[in-house]
């Protein structure tokens, strides 16, 4: 059983742990500060005058909490300490996530996709595969058909040559064409297909 420590209002795990996990709970309770349909700007603003004094608070008693020991308490804590940097992003920038939420639920397709295939046969080849499903997860995630984007991305290859055309083509330029876009239909089964993921990781956690 995990014992718990309470200082303050702040909770330090006295166990093995995951860092994301001790800094997801840390916020749960401000879970405005960082949803989705806020505006970049003012989850920034939210984030800065709600989460990061908090946020900050935890990191402090982090720091005075690890130990010279190589036990998993202090290895957990020195994990979280060492990529603080990369923690502290989202309060500067309201376009970035909270949580890699999404990106786990894109990698799950892919993992199931690579446990069926029997992984590939090269370091190229699962590079190369890796490419290309980042290539369609960032469509999708930015409403566009992947087929059908990428279709009209090397149709119009030569216009790539020119880095000032070459913004025109990213998967969240405003020029891209409505063909290229999901329809309605598609939204759904996309929408259906999150779900049904989510659900399917929550039965495996139970």
């Amino acid at each position: 059983m995990i014992e718990l420590e309470k200082i303050e209002g702040i909770y330090l795990y006295q166990g093995t742990t995951d860092m994301r996990r001790g800094m997801h709970s840390l916020l749960e309770r401000p879970r405005i500060a960082f949803l989705a349909d806020y505006p970049e700007d003012s989850r920034k603003e939210r984030r800065q005058t709600e989460v990061k004094p908090s946020v900050e608070k935890y990191f402090e008693l982090a720091a005075e909490y690890r130990g010279e020991d190589d036990t998993p308490r202090n290895r957990a804590i020195s994990y979280g300490l060492d990529e603080v940097s990369h923690y502290l992003l989202f309060l500067e920038d309201g376009s970035v996530p909270m949580t890699n939420n999404s990106a786990e639920r894109a990698v799950r397709k892919v993992k199931m996709v690579k446990n069926a295939s029997m992984f590939s046969k090269t370091e190229g080849g699962a590079g190369d595969t890796a490419v290309m499903l980042s290539v369609v997860q960032t469509a999708v995630l930015n409403g566009l058909n992947p087929m059908r984007y990428m279709e009209y991305v090397l149709t119009n290859h030569k216009d790539l040559s020119d880095p000032e055309k070459l913004g025109d083509f990213l998967p969240y330029s405003a020029k891209l064409p409505e063909s290229v876009r999901l329809t309605e239909g598609e939204k759904k089964a996309v929408e259906k297909e999150r779900n049904e993921t989510e659900e399917g990781k929550e039965s495996d956690a139970s």
